[in-house]
């Protein structure tokens, strides 16, 4: 739960992602991790995720770790206020969601998923060109995505651990 108290204040963390996207790379954030995201500004001002859909850890989630009352704000409703559409699933369950370059996972269990969407995305021109089938697969909720096998889907879930 660090991350919500340290990831928006970090003027080193919101500088390079932004640059990061404005150089058109993929940005990506599991669980507290898009706490880095409320702060990041696109070239025009505007808050990163506004119009954009995210996932993040829950409001629903933060209650039942009895952590609501504690964090400084809690991450759905941020995000929200932001402009984001904050895609959820049942608490604990897997959630990615691809969005462009943007990828942001629900929480741990939504790790390796992210891990998977980020490596597509590499492979496939980093994230504006991406087929949408990598959302697709990424959001079966409590599934495994498609049938990559190999090295592939070793090497995500090692980026994962």
């Amino acid at each position: 739960h660090g991350t919500m108290w340290d990831f928006p204040a970090s003027e080193s963390l919101q500088d390079v992602t932004q640059k990061f996207w404005q150089q058109g790379k993929v940005v990506a954030a599991v669980c507290h991790g898009p706490a880095a995201l409320v702060n990041i500004k696109t070239a025009n001002g505007e808050p990163l995720v506004k119009g954009k859909k995210v996932a993040a850890f829950t409001n629903s989630e933060e209650a039942a770790t009895g952590l609501d009352k504690v964090v400084p704000f809690l991450l759905e409703t941020k995000l929200e206020e932001q402009g984001a559409t904050v895609e959820t699933a049942p608490n604990y369950e897997k959630k990615v969601v691809v969005d462009g370059r943007l990828i942001t996972g629900q929480n741990p269990a939504s790790a390796a998923g992210v891990a998977e969407a980020v490596l597509h995305a590499l492979k496939n021109g980093g994230g504006e060109k991406m087929a949408t089938g990598a959302n697709d697969e990424a959001t079966t909720k409590g599934k495994k995505g498609g049938k990559r096998g190999g090295k592939g889907r070793r090497a995500a879930r090692g980026a994962a651990r």
